[in-house]
């Protein structure tokens, strides 16, 4: 996944109200496994959902919204599609949580540096 996957999605997401962010965040996540399962069954795109990536998931959706960080709908967008994808991810050791900052700083271990 790169960066215009992610951009594609909050865009679909965007478009839509923020209590609609979940199902439709869910479905072009959906779409996209499907399509990556029918590529690598069949060694071509899927005749609907294309190719498996989320990218080609968000651009059948016709409408698209704001991926501004600075209004409201785009950023409500970014946070609903980046949590999608943290949740889809094992990340025992990193918590990016908002809700309560002190803890995730605690927790928060990305590297470690050794002296040695």
């Amino acid at each position: 996944m790169i960066y215009n996957d992610v951009l594609a999605a909050v865009a679909v997401a965007a478009a839509a109200p923020p209590d609609q962010h979940g199902v439709i965040i869910a479905t072009l996540i959906r779409e996209a496994d499907l399509a990556e399962v029918y590529r690598g069954r069949y060694q071509s795109a899927h005749p609907v959902f294309g190719d498996g990536s989320l990218m080609t998931a968000a651009l059948r959706h016709p409408t698209r919204g704001p991926t501004s960080f600075q209004c409201a709908e785009g950023l409500a967008a970014w946070i609903a599609v980046l949590k999608a994808l943290q949740a889809l991810l094992p990340l025992s050791d990193v918590d990016f949580s908002l809700d309560e900052p002190s803890q995730s700083r605690t927790r928060l271990r990305l590297f470690t540096h050794s002296a040695r």
